[in-house]
């Protein structure tokens, strides 16, 4: 339950934040998450297998996922913010509700790999 409720308010402040930055910034999130999140579910074995597995050899999935798609996210949302220096403008009300459709997207991408990396973690009853 109480994973629920994190995931559910880990959604909610996502796409609280990217509707406030606005259309054109919550589409460049919502790419940068997919990548990101591909990049990360495509290496973190090899990651943990290579150098993670043997300091954490039971939380080493987890923190090799959610490494590489902070890492991978972080790197590319600089070298965008450095490429694109303004805005687009848009109708305000579009620029709002836009943003937060994707920004909900994002959220997703972006929630739905941290609940994974939890999923990975050990559990004991």
């Amino acid at each position: 339950m109480w994973l629920n409720l994190l995931a559910i308010l880990m959604l909610v402040l996502i796409t609280f934040f990217t509707s406030m930055q606005g259309l054109f910034a919550a589409l460049i999130l919502l790419v940068l998450a997919v990548i990101s999140s591909a990049a990360a579910f495509g290496f973190y074995e090899d990651l943990y297998t290579g150098v993670i597995a043997q300091w954490l050899p039971v939380e080493g999935e987890a923190v090799a996922l959610m490494a590489l798609f902070l890492l991978v996210l972080l790197i590319l949302r600089l070298v965008v913010d450095m490429g694109i220096k303004g805005n687009v403008l848009i109708p305000a009300r579009l620029d709002k509700i836009g943003a937060g459709v994707l920004g909900f997207f994002a959220g997703l991408v972006m929630t739905g790999t941290a609940m994974t990396a939890v999923q990975l973690l050990p559990y004991d009853h």
